[in-house]
């Protein structure tokens, strides 16, 4: 349960009360630190704290709280659309930009397309893909290289109207007995089968119809389909978002990773860009790609940026996307310093040298990816 408050002293009475008879809870603030928020969302996606006490003004936006399935808004706000975009934190059909959204923003008032059903994302390609190459189609593959895809993922438990039939096809039994055991917060060692199985067939239903369409329409036009997951720094969220991160990115040209929120930063280890080139060495792909800089809590200098891209070099990664300053802007920002051009020739330099050759370093990449679809923590116990 989910209950929003847009006073926190209103929220202080309220965890009084739950004290008092001893329900476990969680309470975000403006007060809560960023680390601390991501922290509380991950526990109370996956274990069994039953109540989340949100400011409405701190957690109304930006959080994915898809663990919950009822939300209160204790105080009823005069602006409905706040409300609205707080009840989304649970019920969702996943954010997503629309050009005819008349706010510009990435929220739920358009559903995105149906990742699971061919049908669908042949609808995308040629509502996207097909419009590129119908007036950009002579620079495919001189200027325009290839299409870019970012964190396509599920807020939500995955369904297609042909999942019955794809589920019964390729596991032999029925699911529908046991759909509802999906949304329960406990589940039984048979009903955790089930979802194991469930998992194994939408990811996929994920990786062949989406990621593998795209990539194979990319590939027949002379270019490359390039993307990275959601949350590919947090394998917990991405395995339950993204269903199986090798599989899914195994059948683009050019997998990747994000790194943002100074997850890559002096002194502190973080190994998730050895995923992404990873799945380019088992599966003999000459790059792996890394979004990098973008929503950086605290900016870096240019000679912190070239550590960040060291340290994925080193772990494979050999092309960068840097994340951003947009031509023709009147701000300056990092990227503005004078020493920018000679770190853009550095990784230029360095990425083009780690394309070459065979990778031959011997080191084996441990992705627990059926134990988290039993839904098993243990394996993460921070």
């Amino acid at each position: 349960m989910l209950i929003f408050s847009q006073f926190t002293s209103f929220l202080d009475i309220i965890a009084s009360k739950l004290d008092d008879h001893g329900v476990r809870y969680y309470m975000l603030t403006g007060s809560t630190p960023k680390r601390r928020r991501i922290e509380m969302v991950d526990a109370f996606n996956h274990d069994e704290t039953p109540v989340f006490l949100i400011s409405l003004k701190a957690g109304g936006t930006g959080l994915n709280l898809t663990g919950a399935s009822v939300v209160v808004h204790a105080d009823p706000w005069w602006n409905a659309a706040a409300q609205n975009q707080a009840t989304d934190r649970a019920h969702r059909t996943g954010q997503t930009r629309a050009v005819n959204n008349p706010t510009g923003g990435k929220d739920t008032s358009n559903s995105i397309c149906d990742y699971l059903s061919p049908e669908a994302v042949r609808q995308f390609i040629d509502w996207t893909h097909e419009q590129y190459k119908k007036y950009l189609g002579e620079e495919f593959g001189k200027t325009l290289l290839g299409f870019r895809g970012d964190e396509p993922d599920f807020a939500y438990t995955p369904w297609t109207p042909k999942m019955v039939e794809e589920f019964v096809a390729r596991k032999g039994y029925d699911p529908t007995p046991w759909l509802a055991s999906l949304l329960a917060r406990t589940q039984t060692v048979r009903e955790r089968r089930f979802r194991a199985d469930y998992w194994d067939v939408w990811s996929e239903l994920f990786a062949t119809n989406f990621f593998q369409q795209q990539a194979e329409w990319c590939e027949a036009n002379g270019l490359a389909h390039i993307t990275h997951l959601n949350n590919d720094h947090n394998m917990p969220v991405c395995i339950r978002a993204e269903g199986n991160f090798f599989r899914d990115l195994s059948r683009v040209q050019v997998p990747g990773v994000d790194a943002i929120w100074n997850q890559i930063w002096p002194e502190t280890v973080n190994d998730f860009p050895k995923f992404a080139s990873s799945v380019s060495h088992a599966y003999g792909k000459p790059r792996a790609f890394s979004e990098s800089f973008a929503a950086y809590n605290t900016p870096p200098t240019i000679p912190t940026a070239k550590y960040a891209v060291d340290y994925q070099v080193v772990r494979g990664i050999n092309f960068f996307e840097f994340m951003f300053w947009m031509a023709g802007s009147q701000r300056d920002n990092w990227m503005t310093d004078p020493r920018m051009k000679g770190l853009n020739d550095y990784t230029n330099r360095a990425t083009y040298l780690m394309a070459l050759g065979e990778p031959s370093a011997r080191v084996a990449v441990y992705y627990p990816t059926m134990t988290f679809w039993l839904n098993d923590q243990s394996v993460n116990p921070d």
